[in-house]
């Protein structure tokens, strides 16, 4: 078994990361992160200083879920991402979701679904960024973002 943190595309979990917890192993062999989030990897490292242990392969999903960030009881951590609606997505919510995933599987932090100035409060928000929400929130606010993000 495992636990499970959810990026929904159109609603919120609204349950805390302890909602989740469940006790097991792993029962398949360990993951390799597939070249495609190389690029997002790196630069997540070089933002925080962080070197990212968790490999984030694409797979099949419930739809509504763009990503997950998978914890098991021994420790083992892995990113899966929706292999339908990774494509989809602008290169700029590409990075917000891998950046809210890893936020999740790396900094242990779990949703934030508050506004300020008509714009998502944090990166972790539960759900998708709009287009227009990277365009007037995200992109203008990045620092903002990457800040709350590591804090």
């Amino acid at each position: 078994m495992k636990y499970l943190i959810m990026l929904l595309l159109i609603t919120g979990c609204g349950k805390s990361l302890q909602d989740f917890i469940r006790m097991g192993q792993p029962k398949f062999k360990k993951a390799s992160t597939n070249p495609v989030f190389i690029p997002f990897i790196q630069s997540f490292e070089a933002e925080f200083n962080r070197e990212v242990n968790v490999p984030i392969v694409l797979g099949t999903i419930e739809q509504r879920y763009a990503g997950v960030c998978l914890v098991y009881s021994n420790g083992y951590r892995e990113i899966q991402i929706n292999k339908d609606l990774w494509g989809s997505y602008s290169y700029e919510q590409k990075e917000q979701l891998i950046y809210h995933e890893l936020g999740h599987c790396v900094f242990n932090k779990g949703h934030d679904n508050t506004t300020r100035d008509n714009c998502p409060h944090s990166i972790m928000r539960s759900y998708m960024f709009s287009q227009y929400e990277i365009n007037e929130c995200y992109l203008p606010e990045y620092e903002h973002y990457m800040h709350n993000l590591g804090s």
